[in-house]
């Protein structure tokens, strides 16, 4: 995936985006996933995200709202 000292957010999201779901994966699992994704860049792209976008992973929030602790959340959980 990278380093997150010196991966950007956007770099980070555009990863998990990339990552295709295997043919291997249970239906359920599968199913959220597709789901999630979508969330994800929504967030990722959102205008309360834009100040913590071009930051690295590991650099603290410039904004800390909502739109940036959703968005950590989805991405954690893909």
């Amino acid at each position: 995936m990278g380093n997150p000292y010196t991966q950007t957010r956007e770099e980070f999201t555009r990863h998990l985006l990339s990552v295709p779901i295997p043919d291997f994966a249970h239906e359920e699992w599968a199913g959220e996933v597709t789901k999630i994704k979508p969330l994800l860049e929504k967030l990722a792209y959102h205008e309360a995200m834009q100040p913590n976008l071009q930051q690295t992973y590991m650099t603290p929030a410039a904004s800390k709202n909502r739109v940036y602790f959703m968005w950590d959340f989805v991405g954690r959980t893909l």
